[in-house]
């Protein structure tokens, strides 16, 4: 049996499967280690969402997920 048969179609899905895997660390952060993990699993997700690149730009400002490597670019910094 071959491992990660099910992937996604383009690089387009490609943050919807990285949504589930963070979801799903969450889940397993929680059972394990406690609420208050779990609550700084997700406060640092937040920081990371807000934190500007070099360019001084937050994630938000430079398009969506569906973008995926289109939004690496010299003008967006990632």
């Amino acid at each position: 049996m071959v491992g990660h048969v099910v992937g996604w179609k383009s690089y387009r899905d490609q943050w919807l499967s990285e949504g589930f895997a963070e979801f799903s660390t969450s889940l397993f952060v929680q059972v394990v280690y406690k609420n208050e993990k779990f609550v700084e699993f997700w406060e640092d997700a937040h920081r990371q969402m807000l934190e500007k690149n070099r360019q001084g730009k937050v994630p938000e400002e430079v398009g969506g997920p569906g973008l995926g490597y289109r939004l690496d670019t010299a003008r967006t910094g990632w």
